[in-house]
């Protein structure tokens, strides 16, 4: 078919969103706790969403997946809440902040839907932003230096350079992805994922590691032939058990001490006895006040991003409550909690339908959201633009109308549903 010149000025324009696309990504990763210099990406985002906008204009339709309109409900209930919220104008800026999120994925959701392959596009953009933002920080440091601070195990890396916990969720998701195309596609890809694997690591993220080690299982189990036989359990059984034992023997070493002795903390705060540290005692703290106002106003909340008022209390300092369901519970109860998740429920219903459907990506989605579901009891993410940059792909994935069928000795390839 020859293309018409109307066809070619569409693809060039579609490039040029790309690039867009991952510069914008790129930025955020770098400066993503630098409030001075954010500034850039957002202008980029900008001319991304603008672009776009354009483009539905033109064609005259948008789409609007049911996840998407989640985030819409969930946006307007949290509006809503500035009526009772005990400070207004902090969850009105908070408001404006979701919102903001929603046009983002919303424009990249019709950008990426467009595009002939856009889930391949948009997990490759993740993966290799990713990796480069894995080189510059091993750059900010120095090789040497770098890996000197890895192997002692005593410092947290990226303290100077961003939010730890943020850096590390980024870096896993790198790694699952990684290990997602080894198994599927190139095997070289794994050596890809050890380099993402020690920023994790390096930031001392507890929540980081159990991702890696999760994922990395989830995906293993999840790619499973459906007519799997003995023989293939027994050996699957055996690989499994080698790698607990590499895990267990791995994390006896100095390089793991910094991750290990924090994690030693949340057993000991779990069990009611031993050493606990600071940060353990401080976020228990918090979801122990959390709790309470949650029975206090269990239906509204307090309104969303009031949750400073709980840790002021608390500990006498204004932050979080570092955990996502406590957080939405608190702030805007049983309902906005509700509406935000129901988006992981459709999320994960319908990515079990596609591994059911021997759907390669089934699995990447399963993995990704039953990761995040962990993660969320440390962490709180219905802000953080990561955590939309998954919900996007996750939304793409569900959507998809190509069956990507899980075929032993071939590369990721896809077959259109008649």
């Amino acid at each position: 078919m020859v293309k018409t010149k109307n066809d070619i000025k569409i693809a060039t324009i579609d490039k040029f969103k790309i690039i867009l696309f991952c510069v914008y990504i790129l930025l955020f990763y770098i400066y993503g706790a630098n409030s001075n210099a954010i500034i850039y990406s957002e202008i980029i985002l900008v001319i991304f969403l603008g672009l776009e906008i354009l483009t539905i204009i033109k064609e005259g339709k948008i789409l609007l997946p049911k996840t998407i309109i989640c985030l819409l409900l969930f946006a307007i209930f949290c509006f809503i809440s500035c009526l009772w919220a005990l400070n207004p104008d902090k969850a009105l800026i908070r408001v404006k902040t979701l919102f903001l999120l929603i046009a983002f994925i919303l424009m990249s959701y019709n950008f990426f839907t467009r595009l002939t392959d856009g889930i391949q596009v948009l997990m490759k953009i993740i993966m290799y932003c990713g990796l480069l933002y894995s080189f510059y920080v091993i750059g900010y440091y120095g090789i040497q230096e770098f890996f000197s601070m890895l192997i002692a195990g005593n410092v947290r890396i990226g303290t100077e350079l961003n939010n730890v916990n943020t850096m590390a969720l980024q870096a896993s998701i790198t790694t699952l992805l990684s290990v997602f195309y080894g198994l599927n596609k190139n095997k070289w890809y794994f050596c890809l994922g050890i380099i993402p694997a020690s920023i994790a690591l390096g930031t001392g993220s507890r929540k980081a590691i159990i991702l890696i080690i999760l994922s990395i299982i989830l995906l293993y189990i999840l790619k499973r032939n459906v007519r799997s036989n003995i023989k293939n359990a027994i050996k699957k059984a055996c690989i499994f058990s080698l790698i607990i034992i590499g895990i267990i023997a791995l994390i006896k070493q100095p390089i793991f001490s910094n991750v290990t002795g924090r994690m030693e903390g949340v057993i000991n705060a779990i069990k009611g006895n031993g050493e606990i540290d600071a940060s353990t005692k401080e976020r228990s703290l918090y979801i122990k006040y959390g709790i309470e106002q949650f029975k206090e106003s269990p239906i509204l909340g307090i309104g969303i991003d009031n949750s400073s008022d709980i840790t002021l209390q608390a500990s006498g300092r204004e932050t979080y409550l570092h955990n996502n369901y406590i957080e939405l519970l608190a702030t805007v109860g049983i309902i906005g909690f509700a509406l935000y998740y129901y988006l992981y429920i459709i999320i994960l219903y319908k990515g079990i339908l596609k591994i059911k459907e021997k759907n390669i990506y089934g699995s990447l989605v399963v993995t990704i959201f039953i990761s995040l579901l962990v993660m969320e009891f440390a962490m709180v993410t219905y802000f953080d633009k990561s955590t939309y940059i998954y919900i996007l792909l996750g939304t793409l994935i569900i959507n998809d109308d190509n069956n990507i069928k899980m075929q032993k000795g071939k590369s990721i390839e896809g077959e259109k549903n008649e």
